[in-house]
Protein backbone atom coordinates (compact mmCIF):
# COMPACT_ATOMS: atom_id res chain seq x y z
CA UNK A 1 0.00 0.00 0.00
CA UNK A 2 1.32 3.45 -0.95
CA UNK A 3 2.46 5.75 1.83
CA UNK A 4 -0.15 8.37 2.68
CA UNK A 5 1.12 11.92 3.17
CA UNK A 6 -0.96 14.54 4.93
CA UNK A 7 -0.07 18.19 5.40
CA UNK A 8 -1.13 20.33 8.28
CA UNK A 9 -4.58 21.67 7.57
CA UNK A 10 -7.22 24.03 8.88
CA UNK A 11 -10.10 26.21 7.80
CA UNK A 12 -9.79 29.70 6.26
CA UNK A 13 -10.23 31.48 9.59
CA UNK A 14 -7.48 29.42 11.20
CA UNK A 15 -5.15 30.11 8.27
CA UNK A 16 -5.70 33.85 8.52
CA UNK A 17 -3.77 34.02 11.80
CA UNK A 18 -1.26 31.23 11.11
CA UNK A 19 2.29 32.01 10.01
CA UNK A 20 3.95 28.91 8.67
CA UNK A 21 7.65 28.27 8.29
CA UNK A 22 9.39 29.31 5.08
CA UNK A 23 8.48 26.77 2.41
CA UNK A 24 5.85 25.07 4.55
CA UNK A 25 2.73 23.81 2.80
CA UNK A 26 -0.67 23.61 4.50
CA UNK A 27 -4.17 22.86 3.24
CA UNK A 28 -7.16 25.24 3.53
CA UNK A 29 -10.05 22.79 3.90
CA UNK A 30 -12.67 25.51 3.22
CA UNK A 31 -11.18 26.70 -0.06
CA UNK A 32 -9.75 23.26 -0.83
CA UNK A 33 -6.44 24.76 -1.90
CA UNK A 34 -2.87 24.43 -0.73
CA UNK A 35 -1.24 27.41 0.99
CA UNK A 36 2.46 28.24 0.69
CA UNK A 37 4.12 29.99 3.62
CA UNK A 38 7.20 32.20 3.79
CA UNK A 39 7.86 32.37 7.52
CA UNK A 40 6.54 35.94 7.91
CA UNK A 41 3.17 36.41 6.21
CA UNK A 42 0.12 35.51 8.28
CA UNK A 43 -2.25 33.38 6.21
CA UNK A 44 0.40 32.47 3.64
CA UNK A 45 -0.30 32.54 -0.10
CA UNK A 46 -3.23 30.35 -1.23
CA UNK A 47 -2.65 28.74 -4.63
CA UNK A 48 -5.39 29.14 -7.25
CA UNK A 49 -7.25 26.04 -8.33
CA UNK A 50 -6.56 24.91 -11.90
CA UNK A 51 -10.22 25.50 -12.80
CA UNK A 52 -10.15 29.09 -11.50
CA UNK A 53 -6.86 29.76 -13.23
CA UNK A 54 -8.21 28.39 -16.51
CA UNK A 55 -11.37 30.50 -16.20
CA UNK A 56 -9.32 33.63 -15.54
CA UNK A 57 -7.07 32.83 -18.49
CA UNK A 58 -10.11 32.28 -20.70
CA UNK A 59 -11.67 35.59 -19.65
CA UNK A 60 -8.42 37.42 -20.31
CA UNK A 61 -8.22 35.94 -23.78
CA UNK A 62 -11.87 36.81 -24.46
CA UNK A 63 -11.24 40.40 -23.40
CA UNK A 64 -8.16 40.55 -25.61
CA UNK A 65 -10.14 39.20 -28.58
CA UNK A 66 -12.90 41.77 -27.97
CA UNK A 67 -10.33 44.58 -27.87
CA UNK A 68 -8.78 43.34 -31.13
CA UNK A 69 -12.18 43.25 -32.83
CA UNK A 70 -12.96 46.78 -31.64
CA UNK A 71 -9.60 47.99 -32.93
CA UNK A 72 -10.13 46.31 -36.31
CA UNK A 73 -13.63 47.76 -36.59
CA UNK A 74 -12.39 51.25 -35.79
CA UNK A 75 -9.62 51.00 -38.36
CA UNK A 76 -11.70 49.49 -41.17
CA UNK A 77 -14.76 51.74 -40.86
CA UNK A 78 -15.40 53.41 -44.21
CA UNK A 79 -18.55 55.31 -43.32
CA UNK A 80 -20.18 56.88 -40.31
CA UNK A 81 -23.90 57.58 -40.21
CA UNK A 82 -23.69 59.42 -36.89
CA UNK A 83 -23.66 63.20 -36.50
CA UNK A 84 -20.30 64.22 -35.10
CA UNK A 85 -19.42 67.36 -33.16
CA UNK A 86 -15.72 68.18 -33.00
CA UNK A 87 -14.54 70.47 -30.22
CA UNK A 88 -10.94 70.59 -31.44
CA UNK A 89 -9.38 71.63 -34.74
CA UNK A 90 -9.46 69.02 -37.48
CA UNK A 91 -6.76 69.01 -40.15
CA UNK A 92 -5.16 67.00 -42.91
CA UNK A 93 -1.73 66.93 -44.47
CA UNK A 94 -1.06 68.39 -47.93
CA UNK A 95 0.20 65.90 -50.50
CA UNK A 96 2.73 67.05 -53.08
CA UNK A 97 1.82 65.67 -56.50
CA UNK A 98 4.82 64.99 -58.77
CA UNK A 99 4.84 65.97 -62.43
CA UNK A 100 5.24 63.01 -64.78
CA UNK A 101 5.89 64.11 -68.35
CA UNK A 102 4.36 67.49 -67.44
CA UNK A 103 1.18 65.89 -66.08
CA UNK A 104 -0.08 66.00 -62.48
CA UNK A 105 -2.48 63.22 -61.39
CA UNK A 106 -3.70 63.62 -57.78
CA UNK A 107 -5.40 60.72 -56.04
CA UNK A 108 -8.47 61.88 -54.13
CA UNK A 109 -8.62 58.57 -52.26
CA UNK A 110 -5.37 59.40 -50.46
CA UNK A 111 -6.02 62.95 -49.25
CA UNK A 112 -8.13 66.10 -49.55
CA UNK A 113 -5.39 68.66 -50.11
CA UNK A 114 -2.66 68.73 -52.74
CA UNK A 115 0.14 70.93 -54.07
CA UNK A 116 1.36 71.05 -57.67
CA UNK A 117 4.45 73.09 -58.58
CA UNK A 118 4.86 74.24 -62.16
CA UNK A 119 8.22 73.87 -63.87
CA UNK A 120 6.82 73.86 -67.39
CA UNK A 121 3.47 74.26 -69.08
CA UNK A 122 1.62 71.45 -67.32
CA UNK A 123 -1.69 69.58 -67.21
CA UNK A 124 -3.77 68.72 -64.16
CA UNK A 125 -5.14 65.35 -65.25
CA UNK A 126 -8.43 63.96 -63.97
CA UNK A 127 -7.81 62.92 -60.40
CA UNK A 128 -8.01 59.29 -59.40
CA UNK A 129 -11.45 59.03 -57.79
CA UNK A 130 -14.08 56.37 -57.11
CA UNK A 131 -17.43 55.99 -55.38
CA UNK A 132 -15.79 56.30 -51.94
CA UNK A 133 -14.66 59.86 -52.70
CA UNK A 134 -18.06 61.21 -53.80
CA UNK A 135 -18.91 64.22 -51.59
CA UNK A 136 -15.28 64.80 -50.71
CA UNK A 137 -14.10 68.42 -50.75
CA UNK A 138 -10.64 69.90 -50.66
CA UNK A 139 -8.18 72.15 -52.44
CA UNK A 140 -5.30 71.96 -54.90
CA UNK A 141 -2.62 74.62 -54.43
CA UNK A 142 -0.94 75.63 -57.69
CA UNK A 143 2.57 77.08 -57.32
CA UNK A 144 3.82 79.13 -60.27
CA UNK A 145 7.44 78.59 -61.31
CA UNK A 146 10.25 80.88 -60.20
CA UNK A 147 10.41 82.23 -63.74
CA UNK A 148 6.63 82.69 -64.03
CA UNK A 149 4.43 82.59 -67.13
CA UNK A 150 3.78 78.82 -66.99
CA UNK A 151 0.30 77.55 -67.84
CA UNK A 152 -1.88 74.80 -66.37
CA UNK A 153 -4.48 72.90 -68.38
CA UNK A 154 -7.28 70.97 -66.70
CA UNK A 155 -8.75 67.53 -67.37
CA UNK A 156 -12.40 67.33 -68.45
CA UNK A 157 -13.56 66.19 -65.02
CA UNK A 158 -12.80 69.62 -63.51
CA UNK A 159 -16.00 71.68 -63.91
CA UNK A 160 -15.72 75.45 -63.44
CA UNK A 161 -18.49 78.09 -63.36
CA UNK A 162 -20.03 78.78 -66.79
CA UNK A 163 -17.80 76.00 -68.14
CA UNK A 164 -15.00 78.57 -68.39
CA UNK A 165 -11.54 77.14 -67.73
CA UNK A 166 -9.63 79.75 -65.71
CA UNK A 167 -6.12 80.92 -66.44
CA UNK A 168 -3.79 80.63 -63.48
CA UNK A 169 -1.73 83.52 -62.19
CA UNK A 170 1.49 83.86 -64.19
CA UNK A 171 3.44 85.97 -61.66
CA UNK A 172 6.60 84.18 -60.49
CA UNK A 173 6.04 82.07 -57.34
CA UNK A 174 2.35 83.04 -57.18
CA UNK A 175 -0.06 80.69 -55.42
CA UNK A 176 -3.54 79.90 -56.74
CA UNK A 177 -6.01 77.65 -54.95
CA UNK A 178 -8.41 75.38 -56.84
CA UNK A 179 -11.23 74.30 -54.52
CA UNK A 180 -13.24 71.22 -55.44
CA UNK A 181 -16.07 68.93 -54.44
CA UNK A 182 -16.40 65.46 -55.96
CA UNK A 183 -19.94 65.23 -57.39
CA UNK A 184 -19.29 62.00 -59.27
CA UNK A 185 -16.19 59.92 -59.84
CA UNK A 186 -15.68 61.79 -63.14
CA UNK A 187 -17.09 65.20 -62.22
CA UNK A 188 -15.41 67.64 -59.81
CA UNK A 189 -17.19 70.94 -59.14
CA UNK A 190 -14.43 73.56 -58.91
CA UNK A 191 -13.63 77.20 -58.51
CA UNK A 192 -10.32 79.04 -58.32
CA UNK A 193 -9.04 81.61 -55.88
CA UNK A 194 -6.25 83.41 -57.71
CA UNK A 195 -3.04 84.97 -56.48
CA UNK A 196 -3.65 84.23 -52.80
CA UNK A 197 -0.01 84.60 -51.90
CA UNK A 198 3.58 83.94 -52.83
CA UNK A 199 5.31 80.59 -52.45
CA UNK A 200 8.04 82.30 -50.42
CA UNK A 201 5.59 83.80 -47.91
CA UNK A 202 6.39 82.83 -44.32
Amino acid sequence: MATQVQFRRGNTTQHSTFTGASGEVTVDIDKKVVVIHDGSTAGGSPMAKELIANLAFGKANTANTTADLAFDKANTRVSNTNSNIFIGGQRASINTVPSVSNVFTPSFSTNNFFTVSLANNETLANATADSSTIGQSGAIFVIQSTAGSKTLSFGLAYKFPANAIPAITTTANAVDMVVYTVRKANSFICDIVQNVGNFNDT
